[in-house]
């Protein structure tokens, strides 16, 4: 292959964030802010139930398969029974919330029926299968129809922003074409794995007869995912916290500055996922120091890096948006960048606290960010800005990153 496998698929999924990011710049030039804004609360909600429900099925699988010595096809289809429960569930929950979000956001969700919802709820809930099917490709080291998924991904968002452009301010259309094309990569993924599930090393064996209880299996999903839902999903909490204090305008800066910032998010994770792989490798007495150090060193270099282009295309969007009320974004994308450098300094501390298990220190180094950011919004009140609330976020991370050191400094795991 003319380029290696690591670095295609990163570039496929680079590709794929550009492609919905620049969808949801296209629509904020579409619509008007406070529309863009509450269509902005919507995505926010539907994503953090989504992510509740979305569980480690992915390691799940390898779980299976290394500890319990179950085939590839019994993780498989165990871990991918719990995610088509999850899948109903989620798509109820979704739909019927749909149904309830229309008298509070009708004007973004005329045109959109009862069975519209019902659909949308199951189309906004594919990507819970993700896990398992992700799991049995990479088990068959299948790596490059992984990355063909990013790429389709990708695709599907290019499609739905030409299909914006092509039915312009229809808010209805947005949300559809929003949802459809987050929905391309799990189904995917789905079907390149039910299509390999028989291929050679996938066939059960007497092992599987003996399959893990399910409070063993309910006890490894349910560790860290606490973290599973406030670390991935930190921008949607964040911004249904801001919901709570200021009007859909305030919003809509916030959800455009995100995206924007989504590019440096993206860098830090390539060098954390680069980096990883290098602590993984290292023994129970080996010095982790240096290399968490220089984990964090590469951070800050992407970080750092992501702020000229950062800064050029947000410039572009003020400067040619024809709806006024971005003028609070030359303000409020400087102090959330900074928000973002805690981040980027935590990765090295991050990943010797996942690698060695430590949930419950993440846990309470997520959730203490979160306290701190409530706390500071609900004292601030009615006189919450935007900037304010970017300068609060900061002093959030800054507390998650602070705690974090500590603990991995004086609290040590048990033997």
């Amino acid at each position: 292959m003319w380029l290696p496998m690591a670095r295609l698929e990163f570039i496929f999924a680079l590709g794929g964030f550009a492609a919905s990011s620049a969808f949801w710049v296209l629509a904020a030039f579409i619509v008007v802010p406070t529309e863009f804004g509450d269509i902005a609360k919507l995505q926010a909600a539907i994503t953090l139930v989504v992510a509740s429900l979305t569980l480690r099925t992915y390691d799940l699988s390898f779980f299976l398969l290394r500890q319990h010595g179950q085939s590839q096809a019994a993780a498989f289809r165990q871990a991918f029974s719990i995610e088509l429960t999850l899948l109903v569930l989620s798509s109820v929950l979704v739909g019927a919330g749909l149904v309830v979000m229309q008298s509070y956001l009708q004007n973004v969700t005329a045109g959109i029926n009862g069975w519209t919802c019902a659909a949308l709820g199951v189309v906004a809930s594919l990507p819970i299968l993700q896990g398992s099917t992700q799991a049995l490709l990479r088990q068959k080291n299948r790596d490059f129809l992984v990355a063909t998924t990013d790429l389709a991904g990708g695709i599907a968002f290019g499609i739905a922003t030409i299909i914006v452009i092509l039915i312009p301010n229809r808010t209805d259309i947005i949300i559809i074409c929003w949802l459809a094309g987050s929905a391309v990569r799990p189904i995917a993924l789905t079907v390149l794995s039910l299509l390999h599930l028989k291929a050679p090393g996938t066939d059960e064996h007497a092992s599987d007869a003996a399959m893990p209880r399910w409070p063993i299996v309910a006890k490894f999903l349910a560790l860290g995912q606490l973290t599973n839902v406030v670390k991935n999903n930190g921008p949607s909490i964040e911004l249904m916290v801001l919901s709570s204090f200021v009007g859909s305008a305030g919003v809509a800066v916030f959800r455009v500055a995100r995206s924007f910032l989504q590019l440096s998010v993206v860098l830090i994770n390539i060098v954390y996922q680069r980096a990883f792989r290098g602590l993984a490798k290292l023994g129970a007495d080996d010095d982790r120091k240096p290399l968490m150090k220089k984990i964090n060193q590469n951070s800050l270099l992407a970080w750092l890096a992501s702020l000229p282009l950062v800064a050029v295309c947000s410039a572009a969007f003020v400067y040619l948006n024809p709806h006024p009320g971005y003028d609070e974004l030359w303000t409020a994308l400087p102090l959330l960048a900074l928000a973002t450098l805690p981040t980027a300094l935590q990765q090295g501390q991050f990943a010797d606290l996942a690698i060695s298990g430590r949930y419950v220190v993440i846990n309470l180094c997520y959730m203490s960010g979160l306290v701190v950011l409530a706390c500071l919004s609900i004292a601030t009140g009615s006189d919450l800005s935007i900037q304010l609330f970017a300068f609060w976020l900061f002093l959030a991370n800054l507390t998650r990153l602070t705690v974090m050191a500590l603990l991995l400094r004086y609290h040590r795991p048990r033997a």
